[in-house]
């Protein structure tokens, strides 16, 4: 969670000093970062409230200032 809160200070910070975003930059996850829903039912419920627990979700809003 520390490591969410520093990145999000730095967006905060970076948002007010109008940086952009170079959104060639920005990469989809790796096959092997995906972990499949389908097998999640074969996780034993530690390993999955560690899973559950690095999850973070990031929901962008707006239009793309290309257009």
């Amino acid at each position: 969670m520390e490591d969410f809160y520093t990145l999000f200070l730095r967006y905060l910070k970076e948002k007010n000093e109008d940086a952009s975003i170079d959104w060639n930059k920005i990469e989809s996850p790796s096959d092997k970062e995906v972990i499949p829903y389908s097998s999640l039912s074969s996780v034993d419920k530690e390993t999955a409230k560690g899973l559950l627990n690095k999850l973070a979700v990031l929901k962008l809003n707006g239009k793309s200032l290309d257009q």
